[in-house]
């Protein structure tokens, strides 16, 4: 009787009826959660402002170019893929800051849906998926993305279609009548296995693993071929063995030879523009206070540092939500580190399908990001990974209980390890899940950036370069720490840049050669006052003439300052005058 009842449990749990409930809770979750922390204000990363201007030059048929410094150049830093969304979504909703955010979130639904039904395929059940999915409907960080207009939520999609297709093809029935879904399956992944190369950089750690994987899996085929060669009584079984391992080597061969052809064309395509280094190796040689890499003793640190935060820090804040901290790691947070470590490489093991690609994802994933420099770490660098370890964790504590349960009663149901897994996250994630999102709740109802939220740096810089925007002439060269920032707040205005580090002689060649009339010095970024000011203040004061200053009342910090840049002026000149 007690086994009937048990088998009845675990049948409902994983019955079409609980599906289609786990559906419809899931997108509750996501809609209700959505709505409350969707801002509409304009994100201040500066790379999302990057992606909306080249979507807009898209969109407006000038190609793939920079249109926020003087000079409209083709754009050699930021990949293709996301403008190339943008663009279509300003073809239906131009200039629509809020359409391109809304549409970044469709892409999360999208992908939480997708991602139930790729980790029901990898676990071989309901339960795990479902609060894997409800827990990334409530996940602050990755919402937050899903209200930017940044690249998060497409190489989300596109790296759960991509694992997803890779798992689902049956490579024997590739190119056959039994296979046309195999066949168009095929065609998907590899238009998204090459996608995502434009989308995001660190999307080639999942273009890897899915070449890697069906190279593995030919090898395997290839091994089984030969071994069982001389079993075969006639050469109808053998052509028919030959024409399958040709279709697993297909595979491999077009995954393989469609990226290279991708990735060649872009090199070539950024080589006939003028672009001969890639702008990441700089960024991956410096150190955190603008050195270069110089030995071995700096990798090592590098590594050492990075292995400590991700393992201690990022990645199971990631999992149970909770928030950064700079401070050194307690031993309460290494404690914790070890163990989700250790829960996520247990059900990695324990998978019954899949395990292999997902290693090979996560692993590449993360030794890019053991040797990325320590300032660029964060969430944001592995943010398609995250619902994924998530899963890894929820599977590992379901087979450890499940384990540990059968070592105590040898006939222990499954439903009784799921039942302990929800009362876990009940208890233990979704109260740190649901804190997690006040913070972000209380901004949304914020509809403009002000001092109270942004600080009195920001809101300075922000009326000062609207100012600029009013009153300046449309010849006016304006140079300030943020061009994209600019670019949004003085109505699409071109801007230039100068260097974060230089010596007063080279900031001051930067500002003749962009051919430069105004300057804002702000206090929202240090460089401003560190680099660009000692002209004004000790090197070359008889050269700028001060327009006018934004300062909060009562305020200790210095102000952002307006400066005409006459190039030409001289000492002689200016005591003249």
């Amino acid at each position: 009787m007690e086994r009937k009842k048990n088998h009845s449990i675990q049948t409902l749990l994983n019955s079409r009826f609980s599906l289609y409930t786990f559906l419809v809770i899931i997108t509750l979750c996501f809609i209700s959660t959505y709505t409350q922390i969707y801002d509409v204000k304009l994100d201040m990363n500066g790379d999302n402002i990057h992606y909306y201007a080249l979507g807009k030059a898209l969109a407006d048929g000038k190609g793939f170019t920079n249109t926020i410094s003087f000079n409209e150049t083709p754009h050699t830093h930021f990949p293709p893929g996301y403008p190339v969304f943008i663009a279509g979504i300003m073809k239906f909703f131009p200039d629509n800051i809020q359409a391109i955010k809304i549409a970044n979130g469709i892409l999360l639904y999208a992908a939480i849906i997708l991602l139930f039904f790729l980790l029901r395929k990898l676990s071989g059940n309901l339960i795990i998926p479902f609060l894997s999915c409800v827990f990334c409907s409530i996940h602050a960080e990755i919402l937050r993305y899903a209200t930017i207009m940044m690249s998060e939520m497409l190489f989300l999609f596109c790296s759960v279609g991509a694992i997803y297709l890779a798992l689902s093809i049956k490579p024997d029935q590739l190119f056959t009548r039994k296979g046309i879904r195999d066949s168009l399956f095929l065609l998907l992944l590899l238009f998204l296995n090459n996608y995502i190369y434009f989308v995001r950089t660190m999307g080639t750690s999942v273009i890897l693993a899915i070449i890697l994987y069906s190279g593995i899996i030919f090898i395997q085929q290839l091994y089984r071929f030969f071994k069982n060669r001389k079993e075969w009584p006639d050469g109808a079984q053998k052509r028919t063995a030959i024409l399958r391992l040709s279709r697993y080597a297909l595979l491999f061969i077009l995954l393989t030879g469609s990226f290279a052809v991708t990735k060649t064309a872009w090199d070539i395509r950024n080589k006939n523009v003028g672009k001969l280094n890639n702008d990441y190796i700089g960024d991956f040689m410096k150190k955190p206070n603008g050195q270069t890499m110089a030995g071995w003793d700096d990798w090592k640190n590098r590594i050492s540092d990075n292995f400590g935060s991700y393992l201690n820090k990022w990645i199971p804040n990631a999992v149970v939500n909770a928030p950064y901290t700079n401070a050194p790691s307690t031993q309460g947070e290494i404690f914790r580190g070890l163990l989700i470590a250790f829960l996520i490489i247990w059900g990695l093991i324990r998978l019954p399908k899949g395990g292999l690609l997902l290693f090979l994802y996560l692993g590449a994933t993360m030794a890019v990001l053991l040797v990325w420099p320590e300032q660029y770490g964060g969430l944001r660098y592995f943010i398609a990974a995250i619902p994924f370890f998530i899963f890894l964790f929820l599977y590992g504590l379901y087979t450890a209980i499940l384990y540990i349960g059968r070592r105590v009663k040898k006939n222990l149901p499954e439903h009784i390890p799921a039942v302990c897994l929800i009362i876990f996250a009940l208890f233990f994630m979704f109260p740190a899940y649901t804190q997690a999102l006040v913070p972000k709740k209380q901004m949304a109802k914020y509809k403009t950036w002000t001092p109270e939220i942004a600080g009195n740096a920001f809101a300075e810089f922000t009326a000062a370069m609207q100012w600029c925007g009013q009153n300046l002439p449309d010849t006016a060269r304006v140079i300030c720490r943020k061009p994209e920032l600019f670019y949004m707040y003085s109505g699409g205005k071109k801007c230039g840049s100068f260097s974060q580090y230089g010596k007063p002689e080279e900031i001051l060649q930067q500002l003749i050669d962009q051919k430069a009339t105004h300057v804002i010095i702000d206090h929202w970024f240090r460089h401003a006052y560190y680099t660009l000011y000692p002209l004004i203040s000790t090197h070359y004061p008889e050269k700028f003439k001060f327009i006018g200053q934004f300062a909060s009342k009562g305020g200790q910090e210095p102000p952002t300052l307006i400066f005409e840049f006459h190039p030409d002026w001289t000492k002689e000149k200016t005591t003249s005058q």
